[in-house]
């Protein structure tokens, strides 16, 4: 068992066999609270991973296969409700599934027709009104507004 630490503060902890990671591991923010946790297989990461905001709250999940996102990825508001889905083909962003606002209302997200298109990213993370317009070639972001 590893922990790996960085500026004084544990940064993650897990497994390493033969140099490589492996099992379950966690990363932490830097204030001390999970920040995500899943596995790792041959220095992959695999399977479902599970994400925190760094006040604690749970942030969303996906799978991932071999270090690349996979199927559909969920991502939540701080008070639990449901912020988007999107879906991914290894580790291409294909298509944006849904969008809603806090309170459930349809929120524009962008339009991503097998991966070609934008993505509208809403600053749920900091609760503002900012907002991030990214482009998407084949699944493939290309560039952003900013």
């Amino acid at each position: 068992k590893w922990k790996i630490y960085k500026n004084g503060h544990l940064q993650s902890v897990g497994r390493f066999y033969k140099d490589k990671m492996v099992g379950t591991w966690k990363h932490y923010h830097a204030n001390g609270k999970l920040h995500q946790i899943g596995k790792f297989e041959n220095d992959k990461q695999n399977g479902n991973w599970m994400f925190y905001y760094d006040t604690g709250e749970y942030m969303g999940n996906g799978n991932l296969i071999n270090d690349k996102m996979d199927g559909v990825w969920k991502w939540y508001y701080k008070n639990g409700n449901l912020y988007t889905e999107r879906l991914y083909d290894n580790g291409k962003l294909m298509s944006i599934k849904s969008c809603v606002d806090k309170i459930g209302k349809i929120l524009n997200c962008g339009e991503l027709i097998k991966g070609n298109g934008y993505l509208l990213g809403h600053d749920i993370e900091n609760e503002t009104d900012n907002i991030v317009k990214s482009e998407f070639k084949d699944g493939v972001f290309i560039n952003n507004d900013n």
